[in-house]
């Protein structure tokens, strides 16, 4: 998976909130076959084949799936893709992005 654009929130996945002006690979997620991405303004979901979901970039209303963190979150657990954890009695098929 390639991202670039601005990066100010760590939406890009690459370890850092460098602005990228040209496709860069997300190393986070070498190994996992993404099929499907849904990008807000500063966050970024990511669907793979098998079914796992990973978030990264700004959780301040809990966009990512989970509960926003205190001011205290390390700053590479915010620019890099994290595995979003799901009850396993169902699987993900499909992601989007809605603007409220």
């Amino acid at each position: 998976m390639y991202t670039f654009g601005r990066n100010t929130d760590g939406q890009l996945g690459l370890n850092t909130r460098k602005e990228f002006k040209v496709p860069t690979v997300v190393f986070g997620l070498r190994d996992d076959k993404i099929f499907e991405v849904a990008c807000g303004n500063d966050y970024t979901l990511a669907l793979s084949e098998t079914g796992s979901l990973f978030g990264w970039g700004n959780n301040q209303h809990g966009q990512l799936g989970k509960v926003p963190q205190e001011s205290n979150q390390k700053e590479s657990e915010k620019v890099n893709p994290k595995f979003i954890s799901c009850t396993p009695y169902f699987s993900i098929r499909k992601i989007c992005f809605s603007r409220l």
